[in-house]
């Protein structure tokens, strides 16, 4: 009881979200934990994961994108055109990468070297990448034919490596859980996710095994918590959204931060398109609308601070579950996706509430 009452339980409030939300929805729907329910949700947050670890930097760094679910939808429209001339997988998503790396390069110019708020450039960038993927498809979607594109946005990695993958996950649990033991700084929340982890083992067992597309995600989820936590970029990032004049005159180069910061950004972006149109088969201007919403809705459910300087993207990936699960709910009951904007915005509301609460009281 005593090391109950130390605990920071403010630290775990998406975590207890989410545990709240699944029993919710077991109860309100007996296919929810089926393992065809569950793979498919796992499938359907590959890209909004993507979406959330971009939005996840520009948060922390004082900053907003509201462009990110156009970048997928031209992207997408791009991408299925360019294999539709010939261009292989490989070779077309280089193409959308370095399509990327121009549209983050625009906004980190005008955003740190113009003065225009972030808000107001990528406002503007969300109108001319869905105004030009319209305009070249005249609305209408771009098919996708090419076998490895689709077998990505389709297939899984069989049982028999999903399970190792998943063996050493949490051998790596285990790990930390001695070596926190030693330290005297035991972390009981290794013990939810190997409890997760075995729950995925059994779901792996009984279905067609990891989608390729959730293991193309969990990849870049742990390359890019690496990189906020362990190295100076990570740390130039924190520094500029705390205070960007401080960290100006500390030596840290703000300007590189953010161009940077919105490069990472909108090449997440671009690569959700490109998974967006192997997975339905084919290139749509039309989507993408509101999705900037759900990257922000997690982000925000995951602690980091809308006024840049504090955040973890390993709790960014709690608020995607949440969003996803909250998604999957309401499908489910058959509650109209007019209906679910509300929630989600209820939602931001009451993290952004939450956080403000939180911080006034330290």
């Amino acid at each position: 009881m005593t090391q109950l009452k130390k605990i920071d339980w403010k630290k775990y409030t998406s975590i207890i979200g989410l545990v709240l939300l699944c029993i919710i929805s077991i109860i309100l729907n007996d296919s929810f934990l089926t393992a065809r329910n569950l793979m498919n949700i796992v499938r359907q947050l590959a890209v909004p994961g993507l979406l959330a670890i971009g939005m996840t930097y520009v948060i922390i760094s004082g900053g907003i994108d509201l462009s990110v679910g156009g970048i997928c939808a031209l992207v997408s429209v791009l991408f299925a055109m360019l294999l539709q001339k010939g261009m292989g997988f490989g070779v077309a998503t280089i193409a959308m990468l370095g399509l990327g790396l121009l549209l983050g390069l625009c906004y980190g110019f005008f955003v740190a070297k113009v003065g225009i708020p972030p808000f107001i450039v990528t406002l503007a960038g969300v109108n001319v990448c869905k105004g030009v993927a319209l305009v070249l498809t005249d609305s209408a979607a771009v098919g996708v034919t090419e076998k490895v594109t689709l077998g990505i946005g389709s297939l899984s990695l069989p049982s028999v490596p999903s399970l190792v993958l998943l063996a050493v996950a949490a051998a790596f649990c285990v790990w930390q859980m001695v070596k926190g033991a030693k330290s005297g700084a035991f972390r009981w929340v290794n013990i939810v996710y190997i409890a997760i982890l075995a729950y995925c083992a059994y779901l792996v067992l009984n279905s067609k095994g990891v989608p390729y597309m959730a293991l193309i995600c969990i990849a870049l989820i742990l390359v890019f918590n690496f990189v906020l936590n362990h190295t100076v970029f990570g740390k130039g990032i924190y520094a500029v959204g705390g205070n960007i004049d401080v960290a100006r005159m500390a030596g840290v180069k703000t300007v590189g931060v953010l161009v940077s910061v919105y490069v990472v950004d909108a090449m997440l972006a671009a690569l959700g398109g490109v998974l967006t149109a192997a997975r339905l088969g084919a290139g749509a201007p039309t989507i993408g609308t509101n999705w900037e919403l759900d990257a922000i809705a997690a982000v925000v459910i995951g602690g980091t601070s809308m006024t840049g300087g504090s955040g973890k993207l390993s709790k960014t990936v709690i608020g995607v579950l949440l969003i996803g699960v909250l998604n999957n709910m309401l499908s489910l009951m058959n509650v109209q996706t007019n209906v679910q904007m509300i929630f989600k915005g209820l939602i931001i509301l009451g993290a952004v509430v939450l956080d403000k609460v939180t911080s006034t009281q330290k």
